[in-house]
């Protein structure tokens, strides 16, 4: 079964105003060069998302996302300073497709856990929005090091937590994006980390579909897209993403730059 490449940017909090409006600039040339095949996405914080809107809101060769929102919050729960809710993101003027949900940082900083992202997905679910979920997973080193059926236990009690009473008509609309922890971001000496091998993300990515056919079914699980999310960049991308499970990437660093991303669709085609 064919199933939809999606690379996605992440900006997460790296981008101002001004860096929207430069990457903007000098991406409304070379989108012409990504390949049709491609779903190309990006996640901007919140205080960028109007200027993707006023570049590309009418382009559906890009699609829009939010971060994060939080879960709980309406009129009649009282107010809560520095929340962005689900109702706020429907309603916004700007065409936002797309929510990252569960993103080891917003994890570990927010100290959010499964069920919180499950509440997350059980509001989507019953919104009739559209907006579409990434759904990150993954773990850290202490987990990669002990084996292979450590790191599965730890992948299942992820997805199966955090899709509790998911309808498998839903499960349609969600993508995974696997990110390993200990691929993430940047060392402490300000050097990025090392990208997952080609080999160890294929593994993960299909241990991830495996628990999607114990969940819901077979043909379900074979139609789902799995990024991968460790450093991806345009050097590796095409290794990575020439491996059977995996069906895109979600990119941090390295989406940042407008020729960047545009060669990590072209890898991904």
């Amino acid at each position: 079964m064919s199933r939809q490449i999606i690379i996605g940017g992440n900006w997460k909090h790296s981008m101002t105003e001004a860096d929207t409006v430069e990457f903007c600039e000098e991406m409304k040339p070379l989108i012409e060069q990504k390949p049709t095949s491609v779903k190309l996405i990006i996640a901007a914080p919140d205080l960028c998302i109007h200027i993707l809107e006023r570049y590309f809101g009418k382009d559906d060769r890009i699609e829009i996302s939010v971060q994060h929102f939080d879960i709980g919050v309406s009129p009649t729960t009282g107010a809560r300073t520095g929340a962005t809710t689900l109702n706020q993101i429907e309603k916004s003027e700007s065409n936002i497709q797309w929510v990252i949900i569960g993103h080891s940082e917003v994890r570990e900083y927010s100290h959010i856990d499964n069920r919180y992202i499950n509440q997350q997905l059980l509001e989507l679910q019953e919104s009739k929005s559209g907006i579409r979920p990434i759904l990150c997973i993954g773990e850290d080193f202490d987990i990669r090091e002990q084996g292979t059926e450590v790191l599965k236990d730890y992948l299942k009690k992820q997805l199966t937590e955090g899709l509790a009473d998911i309808s498998a008509e839903f499960m349609k609309k969600i993508v995974i994006a696997y990110e390993p922890i200990w691929a993430i971001g940047k060392k402490t000496d300000g050097s990025a980390k090392e990208s997952a091998t080609s080999d160890q993300a294929q593994e993960s990515c299909n241990i991830i579909r495996s628990i999607i056919i114990e969940l819901y079914n077979q043909e379900l699980a074979d139609g789902i897209t799995i990024q991968y999310g460790g450093s991806m960049k345009a050097k590796n991308a095409e290794e990575l993403l020439s491996q059977t499970d995996i069906d895109g990437g979600l990119i941090g660093g390295a989406s940042k730059e407008a020729q960047s991303l545009i060669d990590i669709t072209k890898a991904a085609s």
